[in-house]
């Protein structure tokens, strides 16, 4: 009998042995692939989660990994309803989703991919443009479209002023008694509201940046703990996660930098690249102090790196750690002597630059770069 390496197969072509196993009724390798996936291909099970569901709910023998995909759609549900593969989801999937009680999605932001999801089944509705020109034959197309659905949106869990502004303006999919007794449930001048059905368990795996996603936070926060890096679906942040500075939003100045950043303790810097899909970054333990030309010590700070914000690298600080976080007026965040810097004016040049070797490992060299745009958190015990 023929022996499959593991490490040398994609996780689709693993998928497809899967497909092809459980048509053989081949149980013991339908076992293997599912376990393999799930626990080696986690990351691309997360970035194919429509495809996984669709393929794994025709199968009966693949539920382990149609259920595994499913928690990590209610868990992390952005990653699919903000794909451009969402419109592609079938029906009877997104109805599963959405009966969930552990879909982590306000209610309101719910309705709205599910409207845009209806458009975008419908090529006359995909031409339509704004709402308020719709004509009655676009709302009853949407309303057939949709009628499946909407019986799992959970109207009585938003606020009014959502329902509003997002429902309000398709009210016209809505039966008339359905719209006039939620329009009183919710009113706020309303007394003693009660909710129609269950509310959703709201997990918190949000991190307000623009440029990491959670799962990256998670892993920084492992380095940090300098722990095996295990991350599940039900990880959730250790810490508190305060976003100090923003530069798009603050500016890109080192000044800017050191009057929001200075004297606030443990940070981490994320950096975007511009013109390249790299994120890089530093962890610094002890924080930026408000001196000139000053350095500290800084045992465990590190640099790090994801590329196409999935593959990641490290670059802790060497055992002499002298230098390690130098201290400059004129520049925005440092590690080391050459090992990674953010100069003044930082989008404007590639003076910017990250080379890990003087105080920090030499685990991976980047070079010099412009910034697109970089954010430093506050790194705070909950």
């Amino acid at each position: 009998m023929g022996q499959i390496i593991y490490n040398e197969q994609k996780a689709s072509e693993i998928l497809d042995l899967l497909v092809a196993s459980d048509e053989l009724l081949l149980d013991e390798l339908i076992e293997h692939f599912q376990e393999y996936l799930i626990e080696k291909h986690d990351n691309w099970l997360k970035n194919n989660a429509i495809n996984v569901l669709h393929t794994s709910y025709y199968h009966e023998s693949c539920e382990k990994l149609y259920k595994t995909c499913m928690n990590m759609v209610c868990l992390n549900p952005q990653r699919v309803f903000e794909s451009k593969n969402f419109p592609l989801i079938e029906q009877h999937i997104l109805s599963s989703i959405l009966k969930r009680d552990d879909l982590s999605l306000n209610e309101f932001e719910i309705w709205n991919h599910i409207i845009n999801w209806g458009i975008h089944n419908n090529d006359d509705l995909d031409e339509c443009g704004n709402v308020h020109e719709w004509s009655d034959k676009d709302f009853k197309l949407l309303g057939e479209t949709l009628k499946e659905l909407i019986p799992f949106i959970r109207f009585s869990n938003m606020k009014y002023k959502e329902f509003h502004d997002y429902v309000i303006p398709y009210k016209k999919i809505l039966s008339g008694s359905l719209l006039t007794d939620l329009e009183k449930k919710l009113d706020p001048m309303t007394t003693n509201r009660t909710s129609n059905g269950p509310t959703r368990i709201l997990l918190s795996r949000k991190i307000d940046s623009i440029i990491i996603r959670y799962d990256n936070a998670l892993k920084i926060e492992t380095w940090m703990s300098r722990s095996d890096g295990r991350i599940s679906e039900t990880t959730i942040l250790k810490y508190q996660w305060k976003l100090l500075f923003r530069a798009s939003l603050n500016g890109y100045t080192a000044k800017a930098f050191h009057d929001k950043c200075d004297n606030k303790g443990s940070c981490v810097v994320v950096v975007k690249i511009k013109g390249q899909d790299l994120v890089i970054g530093g962890y610094n333990p002890l924080g930026w102090l408000e001196k000139e030309d000053y350095c500290v010590d800084a045992k465990g700070s590190f640099i790090y790196y994801f590329e196409n914000l999935s593959n990641a690298k490290i670059s802790r600080v060497k055992t002499d750690m002298f230098y390690a976080i130098p201290q400059h007026k004129f520049c925005g965040p440092e590690f080391g002597m050459i090992d990674f810097s953010i100069v003044d004016c930082c989008n404007e040049f590639k003076n910017n630059s990250c080379n890990p070797s003087s105080k920090y490992e030499s685990t991976f060299t980047i070079g010099d770069f412009c910034v697109e745009d970089y954010e430093v958190f506050q790194i705070l015990n909950k």
